[in-house]
């Protein structure tokens, strides 16, 4: 039996527990400073929960640290995680600077548990299957990319209206897609964006372009301004030489409504018909949370979210800001 320490049981930390309490053999336990919070998550998952990580950790036996708070707490929660010597999951995104990420990727490379961020993407059976579908050359040489995300603004706690300690939806919204993106062809070589600010001066209304290295031409759009009653939706559509993928996602606001969204994944190639792709649809925070305890258990070091990897997603994140900022197209 694994202890699992959740450290903050708001809107994403509550959705990791639902997947760990599916889960055999893990313990849930928490850290919750606020009292109200704690002790609701407690009642509804049987969690023994503690004020602070540091008192969990003085009095559970903890396997792995799931860091689920506010983005401009993580840095000091994950360096003094990662020092306790157990294995750390944070959630994206990862921080709110380079300078901060790279104080991150340092400790977690010298730290003696491992460390992986919570891509939830690269384990979203439909984005995994396309991966797959470019990796067996179904797709053939990729030249484009196109990815949307949008959304009402998310009512969780009043923090996340605050540019300051979110982000906005520059790099909270968007970071999945980036990342996305990221994890199919590497580091681009130039990235350009266009955007608006909302009142609190956050990027809530981006689309941006990049250049890979491959050749591939990729366009991700991210709106946190949807109007009332406009469901969450994600889509992505690839073109290849020999192939096509199109995969459209809708759910509720703030995707509360994932069993009964609405789906479709089309593949197309040049010597078939188009055919609706057939996936399974087991929980994606479920699998990637399995594979960061399956990688805890076997002591080998995550590769499908590598600390390298989610630093370029930070870097590419960056470079889009700096793009909205000066107006200009920037070199990565």
């Amino acid at each position: 039996m694994k202890n699992v320490l959740i450290v903050g049981v708001g809107f994403i930390g509550k959705n990791h527990a639902a997947a760990y309490k599916s889960m055999d053999d893990v313990n849930i336990i928490a850290a919750e400073a606020n009292k109200e919070s704690a002790d609701a998550f407690a009642e509804e998952y049987g969690a023994k929960v503690f004020p602070s990580m540091e008192e969990a950790l003085e009095s559970e036996d903890i396997d792995i640290i799931d860091i689920c708070l506010p983005t401009f707490l993580h840095e000091e929660t994950v360096l003094a995680a990662l020092e306790s010597g157990k294995h750390v999951m944070l959630e994206k995104p990862m921080t709110l600077s380079i300078e901060s990420a790279e104080r991150i990727i340092n400790a977690a490379k010298s730290a003696e548990g491992l460390f992986m961020m919570a891509q939830v993407l690269r384990f979203w059976p439909e984005y995994a299957k396309i991966k797959e579908f470019i990796d067996d050359g179904t797709m053939g040489n990729v030249s484009y990319i196109n990815m949307n995300r949008l959304a009402q603004h998310p009512n969780w706690s009043p923090w996340f209206r605050d540019p300051t300690k979110s982000g906005g939806g520059l790099f909270d919204l968007m970071m999945h897609d980036v990342d996305f993106a990221n994890y199919l062809f590497g580091l681009p070589k130039t990235a350009y964006a266009v955007g608006h600010k909302n009142d609190l001066s956050a990027w809530n209304d981006v689309t941006a372009s990049f250049e890979f290295p491959c050749g591939a031409y990729g366009v991700i759009e991210s709106q946190f301004n949807m109007t009332n009653g406009y469901p969450f939706s994600m889509n992505i559509r690839v073109m290849g030489d020999k192939g096509a993928a199109d995969f459209k996602f809708a759910a509720g606001f703030n995707l509360e409504d994932r069993d009964s969204a609405i789906n479709s994944f089309v593949l197309y190639t040049a010597d078939s018909d188009p055919s609706e792709v057939e996936i399974e649809h087991p929980d994606a925070y479920f699998l990637e949370l399995r594979y960061f305890l399956d990688c805890a258990d076997k002591g080998e070091k995550p590769s499908v979210v590598t600390p390298d990897s989610s630093l370029d997603s930070m870097k590419m994140i960056d470079a889009v800001r700096r793009s909205l900022e000066s107006g200009e197209k920037i070199t990565l």
